[in-house]
């Protein structure tokens, strides 16, 4: 199987050894040139060398400073359904990144919203051009995952940041997992930390340092229940012994979750890499792994791929369904703030 866990483990500093040492600072070596790439390349925006383009409706970005992990998903689908309870009309660019047979995961979750238009282009100019031609009354698009995505011009900046792993390890890539600096931070509008579970104050404090305006917001993500491939509801006490199995970010999230707040033991944990390909290979080797357990726990954006598969796993399948729970009164703040920003930038 792939080792992008364990090259996370390497990046951390969890692995330790001569060979570990050795891969972090050649990597550290590296980073410089990404760090100062990614500056420059901000500069040229910031000061207006570089034009954004503007979509034409808009535009909200829902993005984060690190690669992978801090849940975008859960709340772009929580902004999309708010926006479409209140009337408007909005639309889903995303890069659609390791499409698999043409079908990306996060995609296939958004169009499971009524009424909600999406496009995967990683032009996300000419994703928005290809959707005002085929559905002109779409009245504000939502860029999902494209804080670093400049070119698209936008009128609110939602930046999310991952209470369990907030910086990346401390280092840009390739040594870390940091996009660009925490610099960029300051281009936010507002900050959403995830996976919140406690105060973080030591966080708040580092945030405000690079953000000293922009509203602070939490939420956590939580798994209300696990379903069968066709909705129906499954009662816990029925699914042990059970194995988690997550190609997502943040695997062990989803994994304590699942263990602490469902109470469902997990006999195995499975981090596949993020955005897997779910093929016949690795239908063949859950089985292998799995042979002594009854229920195969997996997220939603992982069912989008398995269920071509379902019918060839031993266990049974059970799917994990999220909602975000907001700090008190946080949720209806950071609507109103983003929906006053989408008021203020009407075409």
């Amino acid at each position: 199987m792939p080792s992008e866990r364990d090259f996370l483990a390497i990046l951390s500093g969890h692995t330790k050894g001569r060979k570990a040492s050795l891969t972090r600072g050649c990597l550290r070596c590296i980073e410089p040139f990404y760090a100062t790439a990614t500056r420059a390349r901000n500069k040229l925006f910031d000061h207006g060398v570089k034009a954004a383009v503007d979509l034409g409706r808009p535009t909200v970005s829902v993005g984060n400073l690190t690669t992978g992990g801090t849940g975008k998903t859960p709340v772009v689908q929580w902004l999309a359904k708010r926006l479409l309870e209140t009337g408007r009309h909005p639309a889903v660019l995303l890069r659609g990144y390791k499409a698999e047979d043409g079908v990306s995961d996060e995609a296939e979750l958004y169009k499971q919203i009524d009424g909600l238009e999406v496009e995967a282009n990683a032009d996300r100019v000419a994703g928005a051009a290809a959707v005002l031609k085929r559905s002109p009354q779409v009245d504000v698009f939502l860029l999902d995952d494209a804080f670093q995505h400049r070119r698209a011009k936008r009128d609110f900046d939602l930046v999310l940041i991952d209470a369990t792993n907030p910086f990346g390890h401390e280092h840009v890539l390739p040594r870390g997992l940091l996009r660009e600096p925490p610099s960029g931070l300051k281009r936010a509008d507002a900050v959403l930390i995830t996976h919140a579970s406690d105060r973080h104050d030591k966080l708040l404090e580092r945030l405000r340092s690079l953000n000293a305006t922009a509203p602070i917001y939490q939420c956590r993500h939580s798994v209300c229940r696990l379903v069968d491939k066709d909705g129906r509801v499954l009662d816990i006490a029925g699914l042990s012994p059970a194995a988690g199995v997550a190609g997502i970010g943040n695997p062990d999230a989803f994994f304590d979750e699942i263990g602490h707040h469902l109470r469902l033991p997990l006999k195995r944990r499975l981090a596949l890499p993020d955005h897997a390909a779910y093929n016949a290979e690795l239908v063949e080797y859950l089985n292998a792994e799995l042979a002594n357990v009854r229920t195969l726990v997996t997220t939603e954006k992982d069912w989008v791929k398995l269920r071509r598969h379902a019918g060839k796993l031993r266990p049974t399948v059970a799917r994990a369904v999220l909602q975000l729970d907001f700090a008190d009164g946080a949720a209806d703040a950071l609507f109103k703030q983003i929906t006053d920003a989408i008021d203020r930038g009407k075409r």
